[in-house]
């Protein structure tokens, strides 16, 4: 019954899943698995508060499970609930602490919080786990530009773009930190590269703020046409 719930949910039926996960809950209230899946369902019908419920009570029945820490940190997150989040995913963290992605996801809402110092330790435990994690150096360069420590944010972005040189996200904060440095017409250059390889219309929208700083509104305006266009 309960595989047949999940295949309905991973087929897009939410609906009909969660009607499977409530008849099944009526008979095993208490069943820890449903209990989780159940709240994954109500967070894909973007019901959160119910979907947090769902997954706490999975917890208080067993409360050794990674997964389910990690699903309730998500939807905490979607709650406005980052203090919480954090705490769930340090519980997940206190079963397995190998995973880089979850420490990735630590770093990340800890850079929401305003805890770049801490974000920047949790991005590199992921990092020490896997060298090549690509939102981890994200992650750390943010951490670095959050403490005003530009040039290894620049470092950690500018190795990232070398990395994965069609990764649009890299190719912005690689702009953005330099153009904090003052760096304008190598944030131009770097935004240049990034359309060249994929037109996105963030890309165009930045090199659009970054013509407006320097008083070129008709290069401004011409950015904005491109990603209007997109």
């Amino acid at each position: 019954m309960l595989e047949y719930a999940f295949v309905l949910y991973r087929r897009g039926c939410i609906d009909e899943s969660l009607a499977v996960y409530d008849a099944f809950l009526s008979e095993w209230p208490g069943h820890a698995e449903a209990l989780h899946l159940s709240g994954l369902a109500l967070y894909a019908k973007d019901r959160p508060s119910e979907a947090a419920s769902r997954i706490e009570r999975s917890l208080q029945v067993d409360g050794s499970r990674v997964e389910a820490w990690c699903n309730l940190a998500l939807v905490y997150q979607a709650l406005g609930r980052r203090t919480a989040a954090i705490a769930a995913l340090r519980e997940a963290l206190r079963r397995d602490d190998r995973q880089p992605e979850i420490w990735n996801n630590l770093a990340g809402v800890l850079l929401e919080t305003g805890d770049a110092i801490d974000a920047e330790n949790a991005a590199r435990r992921a990092l020490v786990l896997e060298p090549r994690h690509v939102a981890s150096h994200y992650n750390l360069a943010l951490s670095f530009e959050a403490q005003d420590r530009f040039e290894e944010a620049l470092a950690v972005a500018s190795h990232l773009l070398d990395v994965v040189p069609e990764n649009i996200a890299a190719a912005g904060l690689k702009a953005q930190i330099e153009a904090a440095l003052g760096r304008f017409g190598d944030a131009k250059a770097t935004l240049d590269k990034g359309i060249a390889r994929a037109a996105s219309a963030p890309l165009y929208y930045q090199r659009m703020s970054l013509e407006e700083r320097e008083g070129d509104l008709a290069a401004a305006a011409h950015s904005c046409e491109q990603a209007l266009r997109l």
